[in-house]
């Protein structure tokens, strides 16, 4: 007999500046209202941040054949509900950042990079495993 009812919104904006510079911002806003004809029986189960936000600054040319990309995420704490677990999800931000190098003469690209790189570890849900921090090096052939 409870109703929720969604709503939300979300901006976006990318561009392109100094020729080869990318930078994409992105604000979403979700929220809901609940009225509650159960006598509290019922909880919806929205599991989702009210608000989020992402920035992202790169250049796959800074100089001869070197590039870098910088992201950045945060989002709002938020109440978690689900058959599984019932709790509070800790707003977080979360820096990814990657640099490369491209070997024209082998067609390839070399990526050195990491997610969370100066994190903490969080959770998505309770119940869930930590996410932690994670680096890499990739080698991309006929690129």
């Amino acid at each position: 007999k409870s109703q929720v009812k969604s709503y939300g919104f979300g901006l976006g904006m990318h561009t392109k500046f100094f020729r080869n510079y990318d930078f994409g911002l992105n604000y979403n806003f979700i929220d809901y209202s609940f009225e509650d004809a159960d006598f509290g029986s019922f909880e919806p189960n929205f599991n989702t941040p009210k608000h989020t936000v992402k920035v992202q600054l790169g250049n796959d040319k800074l100089f001869k054949n070197f590039g870098f990309n910088i992201n950045g995420r945060w989002l709002d704490s938020h109440k978690w509900v689900s058959p599984f677990a019932k709790g509070d999800v800790e707003a977080r931000t979360v820096l990814d950042a990657q640099l490369n190098y491209r070997i024209p003469s082998l067609k390839s690209k070399f990526k050195i990079g990491g997610t969370n790189i100066f994190g903490k570890e969080y959770l998505v849900a309770p119940g869930s495993g930590r996410i932690g921090k994670l680096y890499y090096i990739s080698w991309t052939i006929n690129n």
